[in-house]
């Protein structure tokens, strides 16, 4: 059977979903009164001229944020409203593609997890100086 997507509402539920990452530390997400914060292994290498992106580390970062918010119960069918300050990972997640190959392998899982949990995520855009998960990172 087919992947299937629910249609929502086009309003988004607002809970406090923020995410930011960097190449130098790590990822930080904040859901709610929920936050987690990882840093980057030695040997994991992210920007330019390697072979993870900042593209792919944002990507990642709601894909953990997810994971969180399904294993706290904290979805269910909906949109739901996910708040970063790169534009990039704002645009790929809410088209649904990249033109980098191992953004595309995460951006397969984060459509699995919403089409399992009928979650429906819409990314929007803002500022760094307004990102509150950008201490986190």
């Amino acid at each position: 059977m087919p992947n299937r997507q629910p249609l929502h509402s086009s309003i988004p539920i607002d809970l406090n979903w923020w995410g930011d990452t960097s190449i130098s530390f790590g990822i930080g997400i904040i859901l709610g009164t929920h936050w987690c914060a990882w840093y980057w292994e030695p040997n994991i290498r992210v920007g330019p001229h390697h072979k993870y992106d900042i593209g792919w580390a944002e990507a990642i970062a709601v894909k953990l944020a997810l994971l969180l918010a399904l294993q706290l119960n904290l979805l269910s069918s909906g949109t739901y409203l996910i708040c970063s300050d790169n534009s990039g990972v704002v645009a790929v997640l809410n088209k649904g593609r990249s033109r980098n190959q191992n953004t595309n392998k995460v951006l397969k899982r984060i459509y699995q997890l919403q089409s399992q949990s009928g979650a429906h995520l819409h990314a929007t855009y803002v500022t760094s100086w307004d990102n509150i998960a950008d201490a986190l990172s």
